[in-house]
């Protein structure tokens, strides 16, 4: 999967996004809310931690693979092949 970083967070509510800060990734979840602002995010990870808070502002980035990216590899590969990396 390839993770392209989005400046807009607004559009990415409930979608499946990377957290990260200072190039390493800080957790994986779902988008679920967005200010109107598009400055702070709050995340729903998966399992049974709590939403988190994130700001732009404390150097959080928001990272995406981008749906038609999987497809497209999945249609040029032969079954049974692996992709490497």
């Amino acid at each position: 999967m390839a993770f392209h970083f989005q400046s807009a967070w607004h559009p990415l509510i409930g979608r499946q996004v990377a957290i990260r800060r200072q190039g390493n990734v800080v957790r994986y979840g779902t988008v679920d809310a967005v200010t109107r602002d598009d400055e702070v995010l709050w995340l729903r990870p998966e399992g049974p931690d709590p939403r988190q808070l994130y700001e732009k502002s404390e150097g959080f980035e928001v990272w995406v693979d981008y749906k038609w990216e999987r497809h497209d590899r999945a249609d040029r590969e032969p079954s049974g092949s692996t992709v490497s990396a």
